[in-house]
C-alpha cells in the first residue's frame, strides 16, 4: 500500500484571504448597560459540528434595555454557501423556527434563549457548497485513492455521500492506517454549513449569525473535529506597579497577584474580590483556552495548533448608567473590540464597583473556512467587586 502524503496545489491556498468566519456578532459595544440597546454577544453551539442527521443545543445571549419588548424570530439556512469569488454569502433552503422558547432573563436584564435542532440527514446533499459534480482537486485525489472504482469520472456528490453513509464499523476497522487517513482527509474536506439567524426587534433590529459545519468527521473519529474551547483559566490579575500595558504582562509574571473566580454573587454567578489601589497598580483580566491540534487541509500529516480570537463585554452592577470605561489600551484610554486579546486591562473607578465581565473565546482553525468549517464558541463569565482599601 503506498504512503499518502501529498501536498495540495497552492491555488488551493489563495481563497482562504477571502472567507469570513462565517459567525457574526452585530453591535460589538462592550460596556452593556450604558445606552438603550439590545446588545447580542454569542450564539454557541453545542457541539460546533455535527453528522447529517445529528442535532445540535443552540444557546443565543444577549443584553436588553427592555427585556419585555424584544422580539425574537428564528430561520435556518440549510443550504449556505460561498458567493461568487467567494467573499458573497448566499442563504437558501429557509426554514422558519417557530417552536423556540422564550429566552429566560435574569435581575440585570441578561437574556439566554436555548433550543435543539436536529440537521436534516440530506443537508450535505442540498449544499451548493459542495458541487453536485465534484471538481475539487483534494477530494479528487482522496477519492481516486479510496473509492474510484464505486464512482463515476468525474464522481458525484450523491455517491461520495453514500459512501459515507454507508460505512460501518468494521469497513472502518478493516482499513490499514493509510485508508483510514485518508477516509478521514475525504471526511473533513467534504463539508457544508447551516446558518442560524435571529432577528431582535426592539428599539431597533439586530440580525446574530452563527454557522454549524455538516460532515462525517465524527463517524470516522477523524483528529479534524472540533470541540468548543476548553477555557483553562479565567482571573482577574493585580500588578504592584502603575501603568502596565498587557504587552509587557509576561515580564512581570512572578509579581502578579491573581484573584480566582472562586466564589459565588448575589447573582449567581462566579465571583472575585480585589482590593482597590486606583492608579498606583496595574489590572486585568485574563482569559486561556486549551487550543486543540490539527491536520492542515494542505499537508495531511502536518499538525496545527488553533489560535483564539477574543470578545469581550462588561456591565457595571452598582451603577450599569455610568459613562466610566473598564476596559482600556496602552494608552489608558477607552479601547475598542478590535483590539483586545486574551489579557485585557481594567481601569476601575475610585472606591467599590462591581462588575459582570463577559468573555466569547472562539478557537480559529484559518486553513479550514474554505472548507465550511467553522469555529468553536465559549461564554466564560465572572463577577468582580473592587473594593476600596
Amino acid at each position: 500500500m503506498m504512503t499518502l502524503r501529498f501536498i495540495l496545489p497552492l491555488v488551493l491556498i489563495v481563497p482562504l484571504l477571502l472567507v469570513g468566519c462565517g459567525d457574526s456578532y452585530p453591535d460589538e459595544e462592550m460596556h452593556l448597560g450604558l445606552e438603550d440597546k439590545t446588545r447580542p454577544y454569542s450564539i454557541t453551539l453545542d457541539p460546533p459540528e455535527v453528522l447529517p442527521g445529528e442535532t445540535v443545543t443552540v444557546t443565543l445571549e444577549y443584553h436588553a434595555a427592555r427585556p419585555g419588548q424584544v422580539e425574537e424570530s428564528w430561520r435556518v439556512a440549510l443550504d449556505y454557501a460561498f458567493g461568487p469569488y467567494e467573499v458573497d454569502e448566499v442563504e437558501r433552503r429557509l426554514v422558519a423556527l417557530d417552536d423556540v422558547p422564550a429566552p429566560v432573563a435574569d435581575d440585570q436584564d441578561f437574556m439566554t434563549q436555548t433550543f435543539e435542532y436536529t440537521v436534516p440527514d440530506s443537508v450535505i446533499l442540498w449544499s451548493t457548497g459542495i458541487p453536485e459534480v465534484i471538481t475539487d482537486v483534494g477530494m479528487l485525489m482522496l477519492i481516486d485513492y479510496l473509492i474510484s472504482d464505486q464512482v463515476s469520472d468525474p464522481p458525484l456528490k450523491t455517491e461520495v455521500d453514500q459512501w459515507f453513509r454507508s460505512l460501518t464499523n468494521d469497513d472502518l476497522a478493516a482499513m490499514d492506517p493509510d485508508e483510514l487517513m485518508a477516509a478521514q482527509r475525504l471526511a473533513d474536506l467534504f463539508a457544508c454549513q447551516v446558518r442560524f439567524r435571529v432577528t431582535l426587534d426592539a428599539n431597533m433590529t439586530v440580525d446574530v449569525t452563527r454557522n454549524l459545519t455538516v460532515r462525517y468527521s465524527g463517524k470516522l473519529a477523524s483528529d479534524n473535529v472540533n470541540a468548543n474551547a476548553e477555557i483553562t483559566r479565567f482571573a482577574v490579575g493585580m500588578l504592584d506597579k502603575a501603568d502596565i500595558d498587557v504587552s509587557e504582562l509576561d515580564e512581570h509574571e512572578d509579581d502578579i497577584v491573581w484573584f480566582e473566580f472562586d466564589g459565588t454573587s448575589v447573582n449567581g454567578w462566579p465571583e472575585t474580590r480585589v482590593p482597590n489601589h486606583g492608579s498606583s497598580h496595574t489590572y486585568f483580566i485574563r482569559v486561556r483556552f486549551a487550543p486543540e491540534e490539527y491536520t492542515s487541509p494542505f499537508e495531511l500529516d502536518r499538525m496545527l495548533e488553533e489560535q483564539g480570537e477574543y470578545f469581550w463585554y462588561y456591565y457595571r452592577l452598582d451603577a450599569p448608567g455610568s459613562g466610566h470605561y473598564l476596559f482600556a489600551n496602552e494608552e489608558g484610554e477607552e479601547t475598542e473590540m478590535f483590539e483586545l486579546d486574551e489579557d485585557v486591562r481594567l481601569l476601575p473607578p475610585g472606591g467599590n464597583s462591581s462588575y459582570r465581565l463577559v468573555s466569547v473565546v472562539r478557537d480559529v482553525r484559518s486553513e479550514w473556512q474554505q472548507y465550511y468549517a467553522t469555529p468553536g464558541a465559549t461564554v466564560t463569565v465572572g463577577e468582580v467587586v473592587f473594593e476600596a482599601e
